[in-house]
């Protein structure tokens, strides 16, 4: 009895420590989906506002709007980990800032948004970048394994 009580009090040990971990990483991810689905719905509606093409000013002003909740987010996600949530992280940072720099880029150069509109292919992207968080997410925060 004295090993099947010591393996139960092992494994009773990792499931308590695994909900322990589980709270803080699901509202760290779950602050970073919104932030980043703040982001998103800003491009869409910027977008929608200018049908022939957003305008790269109000498009990298959606994103300034949001930049500091994004990076309060971010930041919990790396700290609570694991690599594979922080890397999914990193690339809808990524996606985000390719946005930012190709709206910021358009603006300078002065593009007409009707000759040179910032497609939806970029905001595509990056909701795609989202869900590979959300994937990720929920696999960082199943203790069933």
């Amino acid at each position: 009895m004295g090993i099947l009580t010591s393996r139960t009090s092992r494994l009773e040990a990792e499931l308590q420590a695994r909900l322990q971990l589980r709270e803080p990483r699901r509202d760290a991810y779950a602050e970073f989906i919104r932030a980043s689905r703040a982001v998103q719905n800003a491009l869409y509606v910027a977008h929608d506002q200018h049908l022939d093409g957003a305008d790269a000013r109000v498009m990298a002003t959606a994103i300034n709007d949001h930049e500091e909740a994004v990076i309060a987010a971010y930041s919990r996600v790396a700290l609570e980990g694991p690599d594979s949530v922080v890397l999914a992280a990193d690339a809808v940072i990524a996606a985000e800032s390719v946005i930012w720099r190709s709206a910021r880029a358009h603006s300078d150069a002065g593009l007409d948004p009707n000759e040179e509109p910032l497609g939806l292919h970029a905001v595509g992207d990056l909701a795609s970048r989202i869900r590979d968080f959300i994937t990720a997410a929920r696999k960082a925060v199943d203790i069933s394994s």
